[in-house]
Order: structure tokens, then sequence, then C-alpha cells
């Protein structure tokens, strides 16, 4: 299906953050929550300084970053679910990232792994069991996939982002 990139995102897309949405969600889902992004190796050389870790004090400032960093790559009305307080948006934002895995072509993942770890690593800063469960069942699908359908192998920069969180929360 073609995508017309169109630049802008259109912001507001209206509230939609209803409960009583669950088939709106679903089909939201299944269309995958990422759009192409080619700008990972420009992130990674703007960030070159090394690991990105997130302590508790600054997750809120490191999460606003990302939130504007991501925004313009997510379907709409998956920003909110990526980035509201709400769990149960967390959980079908990775329902949205697994539909894209499934669905959308590989170098829409590709594009924006980094920002897909930089996501987990915040998530897997919260003490949300359900999130945390759904999200390392992901991340090791999303492993597999890389390895096994892709021959991917990660770049230093998605590395440095990704693992030493995962391997502090998950020991």
């Amino acid at each position: 299906g073609g995508g017309g990139g169109g630049g802008g995102g259109g912001g507001g897309g209206g509230g939609g953050g209803g409960t009583s949405s669950a088939a709106g969600a679903a089909s939201e889902s299944e269309d995958g929550a990422l759009l192409p992004n080619a700008a990972k190796e420009q992130r990674a050389r703007r960030e070159r300084r090394g690991v990105w870790v997130v302590e508790e004090s600054s997750a809120k400032r490191s999460e606003a970053a990302l939130r504007a960093a991501m925004a313009p790559f997510l379907r709409d009305g998956m920003e909110d679910k990526f980035f509201g307080g709400d769990f149960k948006g967390h959980v079908c934002a990775i329902a949205g990232l697994r539909a894209s895995l499934a669905s959308d072509a590989p170098e829409v993942t590709l594009g924006n792994l980094d920002l897909v770890f930089k996501w987990s690593t915040l998530r897997l800063l919260e003490n949300n069991t359900a999130v945390q469960l759904q999200l390392l069942e992901f991340l090791q699908d999303l492993t597999a996939w890389l390895a096994d359908e892709q021959g991917y192998a990660l770049s230093e920069h998605e590395a440095n982002v990704f693992l030493p969180t995962l391997v502090e929360r998950c020991g």
C-alpha cells in the first residue's frame, strides 16, 4: 500500500482516547504501529556519545524527548498509546509493534529500531508486570525476527540503546 509520507503528521486526530473503542484499537494494531523512517543513521551520528541509560529521576524528560522524536513515525492514534499514562495503551502499543513485524515491510521496523528500543527501556523502568511481560515477549520475538528472518545484527548504536537497561532490569 502506498502511504504518502506527507510530513505534518496532522497532529490532533482528536480525542479518540475512549476506552469503548476496542474494535478501533484492534484494527489500528493490525495495521502496525510504525511508519517508514529513514533517519536512523542520522540519529545514530547525532547520539554518538554512547550508551542511552535512563535513570528513574530523568525518565519524564527522556520520555518527552523520545515522544518528540518518535511521534512523526507512529500511525494515527498510536502516539497516545505509546506515551499515555495508561498501561492498557502500552499493551496496545506493543500489539501494534508486533503487527508491524508481521505486516509492514521490514524497512519500517528496521528504520525505527533504535526508537523502539528506547521506548522499550522506558517501559522496562516502570513497575507494571503486565506491560513488562508483554514487552519481553515482544522483544524476544523481535530479536528472533531480526536474526532469523532478516539476518540482521544490531549496530553499536542500537546495542548501546537497548542492552544496558535490559541487562540491568532482567539480570
